[in-house]
């Protein structure tokens, strides 16, 4: 008789579908209600297939379809890793028992929505739940190729030490070094290693969630990032107002709104039609709100209340103790700690707010779904026309959904959605400014991963009729002199084509082409808000940046006299910026997708210092110091193109003059 083989059998190696959105969230928004566990298995046995189905507007195709929870947002083999031949899937495993624990915890939040608004979780419990919205957001497809990949152009500060990091484990691709950090999460013991770590390097009043082998070495780059966002914000849980719901995105877990000075205001995570939890940042207590960038900052977000050790309200420790914090916090004392959330109820304005912010920042292949079509006919009506094109240029993307739910509800257009260039007729767009995002950004290309998505303050409208924004230009907003050497043969790049001396002209004004389009109105109408200084920005990439993505929009670019100036200037300093470079090494690959680098308020100061020194040095005039607003926003709209340019077509250059 042979003797069984103590060698274990590997699992059958076969393809998995695996949920970036969980099913314990998906089966919230089933048409029809969702269904309890034992109706699951009884309609299983009879169809062999996972029963239950969503609403699924899909940007791509521009359609409403019901898919099958069991194949919709999601990805084959995303955890799949070959370094492990006995169970290729084990981190999928890992991640099932701590969905499963952040489900149970969800569970108790929906039951408590419908009995009182409020619930009580252990510390133990609460640790799961954040650490399961951390992988939420971490896990999703984009952040699997370019948080670890050390050839995406936004990794090129540290390209180097990731190289290094996967060489000494003998990992040899990127999607191995994500796989080695994910293991890492669901492993180590993370609230120690991250705590301990940042007390050693004194990271305890960092302001920065997106720490980086800058500062921290490589292996230990997780523990830090989780202990940072784990000590800088507060866990919150919201539910929309009566009759209504929120929408559930591609992109809808961990997505971030808002900055501060340094850092991001919030993360919102959508884990059903009637609750969000949203972790917000300590600074929203301690700011002035002139200070915040936030959408979402006045709703009212209460603080849960502890008890400690099950018997007292106080901590054993000083306020400002940080280590005596994370020392208790890792005791088995604390796993005992309750801690009671109360459940906020917003208003109408405010679940707009939300689902606005939401919309807005939805990727261009991404989806969207949701439960009541009544309800996403009126958002996305009021989403369309309150809107403007300076906060979202490609909203239209939303105009097939809603002429379709309006076809199946048999409803006509309403008035009020009756728009022309993106506002109300004989009305400007919103008042002063927005803060930095990527929504324009993620609607139009491929998405950068690591990208921050802020969200743009309310949009307020003005309750004077005003006139259009070509005769608000031309009445005084302001009329641009400017004096414009450029003799025959010089080296320096003009602004005007025009070499025998000043150019005046009105802002949106040319004497030979009339245009009326969407996107020059948007443009005109950013320029005027900038030169009549309505509107302010973290910094000045922020400003050009902005300024760049509604030149892009314009096309062709003649249609508008400032996009015709900076096309032509743009076109000027990269063929000279490509003969001054070298031809790229053999494995440089052009990324024709790629975005252009997002602001982020930490970097932009070094790279915008670092963009003016390159202007400079190609013969943009006065690239340091411009005479007048026009040149200062065209040499902002050159500087963001000239680093897309790198970004696309030559990210070895971006990696060597260690742009941000």
């Amino acid at each position: 008789m042979t003797e069984p083989s103590l060698v274990p059998t590997p699992k059958a190696d076969r393809d998995h579908y695996h949920h970036v959105i969980p099913r314990f969230i998906l089966r919230k928004f089933q048409v029809g209600g969702q269904m309890s566990k034992k109706q699951r298995q009884k309609a299983f046995k009879r169809t062999g297939r996972e029963p239950g189905e969503v609403l699924f507007y899909d940007l791509t195709a521009r359609t409403i379809q019901t898919r099958p929870i069991a194949t919709v947002y999601g990805v084959t083999n995303l955890y799949k890793n070959v370094r492990y031949p006995f169970n290729v899937n084990h981190l999928e495993e890992k991640l099932s028992r701590l969905e499963s624990n952040a489900a149970d915890v969800t569970l108790q939040m929906h039951e408590a929505v419908d009995k009182g608004g409020s619930f009580t979780i252990t510390r133990q419990k609460l640790d799961d739940l954040r650490q399961f919205l951390f992988l939420a957001h971490y896990r999703t497809v984009a952040l699997s190729v370019s948080d670890a990949n050390s050839d995406h152009p936004g990794n090129a500060l540290v390209a180097e030490q990731l190289k290094r990091f996967g060489e000494s484990l003998a990992l040899s691709t990127s999607s191995q070094i994500w796989h080695h950090f994910l293991h890492y999460f669901l492993d180590a013991p993370i609230t120690y290693d991250g705590a301990s770590f940042i007390n050693r390097l004194d990271l305890a009043n960092y302001t920065d969630t997106e720490i980086s082998p800058r500062n921290v070495d490589i292996p230990h780059i997780p523990a830090a990032i989780y202990q940072r966002q784990a000590g800088m914000f507060y866990l919150a849980v919201c539910q929309p107002a009566d009759d209504e719901e929120f929408v559930l995105t591609n992109n809808g877990l961990g997505l971030w709104e808002g900055l501060s000075e340094q850092c991001h205001i919030h993360r919102v995570f959508v884990v059903g039609p009637r609750l969000a939890i949203i972790l917000r940042n300590n600074v929203v207590d301690s700011q002035a709100s002139p200070r915040l960038k936030s959408t979402l900052a006045d709703i009212p977000l209460p603080r849960p209340t502890c008890l400690y050790g099950a018997t007292s309200d106080t901590p054993s420790w000083q306020e400002d103790d940080i280590t005596s914090a994370d020392q208790y916090r890792m005791s088995e004392q604390a796993q005992m700690d309750e801690f009671t959330f109360h459940i906020t109820k917003l208003t109408s304005q405010q679940t707009f707010d939300v689902n606005s912010f939401l919309l807005r920042n939805e990727h261009d292949d991404g989806s969207i779904t949701f439960t009541s079509k009544e309800f996403m006919m009126k958002t996305l009506e009021h989403y369309i026309d309150t809107a403007s094109i300076l906060e979202d240029p490609y909203k239209s993307r939303y105009d097939s959904a809603l002429s379709q739910l309006r076809s199946e509800l048999h409803r006509p257009p309403s008035p009020s959605s009756q728009t022309e260039g993106g506002f109300r007729k004989g009305e400007t767009g919103p008042e002063a400014g927005f803060s930095p995002s990527v929504e324009s950004t993620s609607s139009h290309s491929a998405a950068t991963a690591a990208g921050p998505h802020a969200s743009p303050p309310r949009s307020k409208r003005s309750k004077k009729s005003n006139p259009r924004i070509v005769q608000l230009a031309r009445s005084g907003a302001e009329t641009l002199t400017m004096s414009v050497p450029h003799p025959s043969g010089s080296s320096r790049v003009s602004v005007s084509e025009d070499r025998n001396g000043s150019v005046t002209r009105p802002v949106a004004e040319s004497n030979a082409t009339q245009y009326s389009d969407q996107y020059t109105e948007a443009l005109d109408e950013l320029m005027i808000k900038i030169i009549t200084r309505q509107i302010s920005f973290f910094s000045p990439y922020e400003q050009a940046y902005r300024l760049y993505i509604l030149f892009t929009a314009v096309q062709p670019p003649v249609m508008h006299p400032f996009a015709k100036d900076c096309d032509r200037m743009l076109s000027e300093i990269t063929s000279r910026f490509q003969q001054l470079l070298k031809p790229p090494n053999r494995g440089v690959r052009p990324r024709p997708n790629a975005s252009s680098p997002v602001p982020q308020p930490r970097a932009d100061p070094e790279r915008w210092a670092l963009l003016l020194v390159l202007l400079e040095m190609l013969g943009f005039g006065n690239a340091k110091n411009p005479r007048n607003s026009w040149e200062e926003m065209c040499r902002g709209v050159v500087a963001v193109g000239l680093s897309t340019w790198m970004v696309k077509n030559r990210p070895d250059v971006l990696a060597a003059l260690h742009f941000a």
